[in-house]
């Protein structure tokens, strides 16, 4: 009986004249969900309802409270909103938000492995949840992707708050701790201790680990020594595993998932904002503590950002709709149940059946007769078959049948495994291959080529009554190593050798070819518009050959493979090129105009001139010179000298005054007195410097002034120099 099935007698009712049930849409270990329609609201809405056999469990009853309590306390946008709550005391329900989609663990199991930008979407929206939830003093300690609901839209949803720890809560009892799925717990909730909203933290470190590498950090057959692994062991780097995630993320996934509490982000704001700058600029990297290194380009302290607040992202929109076509609840067919005369036994269920028909419109019935006669039926069936079993062990005693089959287990190893391998194992040997025995291996031989084989090439006996041996065992290879591939382009080729290497691509199996900058000679693949753009030796285009020989350009988000091969196209501009002018630009555009030809701009020295402020008044080599490109070339830039006022005939203090203007600045003068002049004393006569003439920093003007026709000795004041 399928999932669904078994709650279909639900299907059609009406719940408290009000939620009429249209389909069950999942169970778990506590409950199961139904989809119904709100006839009051005319919306859709999904039932959770305790299971019958929990009903007098105070502490399941609490658990289910508990995720009440906990979501009504809470409204955000990827938070499950609960509508209505129900306490009978043979049912048990909570009436909340219906998400059409699939829980992140399907996806993640689906998928195998996301792009890194993908997973940090849907953490980011679990840490926005979260934020909220911990501001209200709720901390979930139950994060997985079990518990998170994803749409088609990308939009997560968290649930499950059913072991959430409340505000003002009590102390749990031993019996009442809920430690959360081992895979995922902090190792404080793993040790039993006090735990806060670090160990939530902790918990969307594994699962960024889980999705953006594909694997859990911590695994092992025993639960308990899962738990042992998140108190003592270090995980194994995530970059390690998947070279393709930024560096950046490798920190966050580390930070989050420190053993130490304290050690992890302060607070889920600051994990936010950590993802949130990664996911806008892949190539940060994150530095804590020191202040002087977050001055280098792509160089962020961790710390610092903590309060920062949170801008806008981008919706990631690669999101593969299908799988949710794939995870949909297949529904059964099932026979209308035939109406049956009421019974004694029925009578005897009580009250507490009356109770729970009474919340329905429509009828019900015990299913205790329909279990007793399958049991019975059952019951039968094996007497019969123990009979058969015995008759024929008595016949095969007399005429030697339960002599063992002896079968031939070939030699695999080498071949590929596939259909026409199956069926030739069983067609030809009584060799059946259970997917169960079947593991597979990373490998550098080729893809679905087995490895190893249990037992080996041999004799074996085929089971007493099986028409074919299951106990083959065998391990297939993976293939060769698989990468996702981040775009290169833009990036200098030695970054690019450098990362392919990283996705254990051999050197062999790339072709690096250099394109010039002159027209006609650009290849037909490479955007003309990169090259404009491009300095040497960066990467304009990396291209994939595929079965048929033919290259086509790489994308972010393809899968690479070991032993494909590759070719990058390179900027490499001509070797010599003529030296512009470069007069009179601002250093900005020399440096851009140096740039553009492959040259370097050198030592920058100002220089007092009559240009105008941050001209070019002096380059190295002249206009038309033949240059080695990468060549530095040094310039200076003007600063612009100060201008003479025309003072002659002013006064003294006039011509002080006019020198002193703020559009003038003069302050390196000197007054001369010439008592022989028959101009009215106090008048300017004479200046070493003439209106318009150029001042600068090293000159003294001197200006001569009339004392009249007095006859004294001229004496000579000097203005103090104010520069």
């Amino acid at each position: 009986m399928s999932n669904s099935s078994k709650y279909d007698e639900y299907v059609g009712k009406v719940l408290d004249r009000r939620y009429k049930i249209l389909e069950p849409v999942g169970e778990g270990g506590m409950a199961f969900v139904l989809k119904a329609e709100d006839l009051i609201m005319n919306r859709l809405v999904a039932i959770k309802i305790l299971n019958s056999e929990y009903n007098s469990d105070e502490a399941m009853v609490q658990r289910f409270l508990n995720e009440s309590k906990a979501v009504a306390m809470l409204s955000h946008k990827n938070i499950v909103s609960i509508y209505d709550v129900a306490i009978y005391d043979d049912m048990k329900y909570i009436v909340m938000e219906f998400l059409d989609g699939i829980t992140l663990k399907e996806y993640i199991d689906s998928k195998g492995l996301l792009f890194w930008k993908e997973g940090c979407f849907y953490a980011i929206q679990i840490l926005k949840a979260l934020e909220h939830a911990h501001s209200k003093g709720v901390i979930h300690r139950d994060i997985k992707p079990q518990n998170i609901m994803l749409q088609k839209s990308a939009e997560i949803k968290v649930t499950d708050f059913g072991i959430a720890k409340l505000p003002n809560a009590s102390s749990l009892t031993v019996a009442e701790k809920a430690i959360g799925t081992v895979y995922y717990i902090s190792p404080e909730q793993a040790s039993g201790k006090k735990t806060d909203f670090h160990a939530d933290l902790y918990s969307v470190g594994i699962m960024l680990y889980e999705m953006c590498t594909g694997r859990l950090p911590f695994v092992h057959e025993n639960a308990l020594n899962v738990a042992m692994m998140q108190v003592n062991d270090d995980p194994v780097e995530p970059i390690k595993v998947n070279p393709a995630i930024p560096e950046g993320l490798n920190q966050i996934i580390l930070r989050a998932m420190e053993k130490a509490p304290e050690a992890r982000f302060p607070s889920a704001h600051a994990m936010l904002k950590a993802l949130e700058v990664l996911y806008n600029n892949p190539d940060v990297v994150f530095t804590s503590g020191s202040t002087e290194a977050a001055v280098l380009p792509n160089v962020v302290n961790i710390d610092s950002i903590a309060t920062a607040s949170i801008g806008d992202i981008t919706p990631y929109g690669g999101i593969d709709v299908s799988v949710f076509a794939e995870k949909k609840i297949s529904h059964e067919a099932k026979e209308p149940k035939k109406k049956k005369k009421k019974t004694k036994t029925d009578s005897a269920a009580g009250d507490t059946g009356k109770r729970k028909r009474s919340l329905f419109t429509g009828s019900s019935h015990s299913m205790f007769p329909i279990i007793a006669g399958v049991s019975a039926a059952f019951l039968i069936v094996v007497a019969m078959i123990m009979v058969v079993l015995f008759n024929s062990y008595i016949k095969s005693i007399f005429d030697g049948s339960n002599i063992p089959t002896e079968i031939k287990v070939p030699d695999v190893e080498g071949m590929i495994y596939g259909d026409e391998l199956l069926e030739q194992l069983k067609a030809s040997y009584k060799i059946d291959v259970l997917d169960e025995n079947v593991s597979y291996e990373k490998s550098d031989r080729p893809k679905n080529e087995i490895l190893t084989q249990n037992p080996v090439e041999g004799i074996v006996n085929l089971p007493e009554g099986k028409e074919f041996y299951t106990g083959l065992k065998l391990t297939v290879s993976y293939g060769p190593k698989e990468s996702v591939y981040q775009d290169l382009c833009m990036y200098t080729k030695s970054y690019a050798l450098n990362m392919l290497s990283k996705w254990n691509i051999e050197e062999d199996d790339i072709s690096v070819i250099n394109v010039p900058d002159s027209n006609g000679l650009i290849p037909p693949a490479v955007d003309e518009e990169r090259v404009q753009y491009a300095s040497q030796a960066q990467v304009l285009l990396v291209q994939r050959m595929d079965a048929e020989g033919n290259y086509a350009e790489l994308v972010t988000g393809d899968i690479i493979r070991e032993g494909e091969k590759f070719r990058i196209y390179v900027y490499a501009p001509e070797i010599e090129v003529n030296m512009p002018n470069l007069m009179e630009l601002t250093e900005e555009e020399a440096a851009r105009m140096l740039d553009e030809i492959g040259l370097v701009l050198g030592e920058v020295t100002e220089e007092e001139s009559v240009s105008p402020d941050g001209k070019v008044i002096w380059q190295e080599f002249d206009e038309g010179t033949l240059m080695m490109r990468g060549t530095p070339v040094s310039i200076r830039i003007s600063k612009q000298c100060k201008f003479m006022p025309n003072v002659l005939g002013l006064t003294e203090s006039e011509a002080r005054a006019a020198m002193l203007h703020p559009d003038v600045r003069i302050y390196n003068y000197s007054f001369i007195y010439d008592p022989t002049s028959t101009e009215e004393a106090g008048t300017v006569i004479d200046v070493t410097h003439k209106g318009g003439d150029p001042v600068f920093s090293t000159d003294t003007v001197i200006l001569t002034v009339s004392a009249g026709a007095s006859g004294e000795e001229s004496s000579v004041i000097s203005e103090e120099s104010y520069e």
